[in-house]
């Protein structure tokens, strides 16, 4: 798709000296790829030097428009309704990269636009898993169809940064609209590929970044892409995507190096609950 059809939303709520510096580094490698907009909802005074760019949302107004949206808050869950507050406004951009404010490219943004220009899905993301792959994820059971719907077969993604098609925005605009509802990292994928759209994983052939395949889904701990906790190192491994990369303070280094530790303590705990009871099971298994 040509550059002047694609949007590229730099999604924040912050303009830190690290916000900046990621929207400086996409500015400069993206140029070439699509129009470039801060996606923000008002409520921090935004730079002059960027003034130009900012699509300004409204979470009130798109709280009283989508009844059945997740909750009362943008996060979680409701990013997607930005994402289609912009794509309302500007009917010229048939695809939008969206990319939060805390997600680092350790290579030129160039490489990996230039490796999905001619990809058709109509959404690519991170870690496209379906129910099976991880029955305990949270946000599952938030998904919800009208009373005379089923529920197609659940899937789905990690959003922090993805590309998404205007139709298939549109599709997810309407079906809430008539009454579907839920986490937007299940919503949005489930409804788009029921409708028989395409998706893509955003690896590609380079391996863009990893994550991990855990059972409770939650991204934690491992992975260039994940959840929490914030990277405190990042851009070791050349052309990987990382989330989240924040702004260093005492405070957010200390809470990351604290659930850094209480994610590998569960994972021994979890690792010699299973040893016990694997044991168990063969002692109580075996002939007397």
């Amino acid at each position: 798709m040509s550059a002047r059809r694609t949007a590229i939303l730099f999604f924040t709520h912050t303009f830190d000296p690290v916000a900046l510096r990621h929207l400086d580094k996409l500015r400069t490698e993206a140029s070439g790829y699509g129009t470039l907009f801060v996606l923000n909802d008002g409520t921090t005074p935004i730079p002059e030097r960027i003034r130009d760019l900012r699509h300004v949302f409204r979470f009130p107004e798109l709280q009283a428009k989508y009844p059945k949206r997740l909750g009362t808050t943008l996060i979680p869950g409701n990013t997607h309704l930005a994402f289609i507050d912009f794509c309302e406004a500007h009917p010229e951009f048939e695809q939008i990269w969206v990319i939060e404010y805390d997600v680092w490219f350790s290579g030129s943004w160039a490489l990996l636009f230039e490796d999905f220009r001619d990809v058709a899905a109509d959404l690519i993301a991170c870690h496209l898993r379906t129910r099976e792959a991880e029955p305990a994820w949270h946000w599952w059971r938030t998904l919800s169809a009208p009373r005379n719907e089923a529920v197609p077969p659940a899937l789905r993604a990690f959003l922090p940064i993805h590309r998404i098609s205007r139709r298939a925005l549109l599709h997810v605009r309407d079906r809430m609209l008539a009454g579907w509802s839920g986490h937007g990292e299940v919503l949005s994928p489930t409804l788009i590929a029921a409708a028989g759209m395409t998706l893509a994983d955003l690896a590609g052939d380079r391996g863009y970044y990893t994550s991990t395949n855990l059972g409770s889904g939650g991204l934690l701990g491992l992975g260039t892409m994940r959840y929490r906790p914030a990277h405190l190192w990042y851009g070791l491994q050349r052309n990987k995507l990382y989330h989240p990369v924040k702004q260093r303070t005492p405070s957010r280094v200390l809470a990351t190096l604290r659930e850094t530790s209480r994610f590998w303590y569960s994972q021994v705990v979890e690792h010699r609950l299973r040893y016990v009871l694997e044991h168990v099971h063969d002692r109580l298994r075996s002939p007397r």
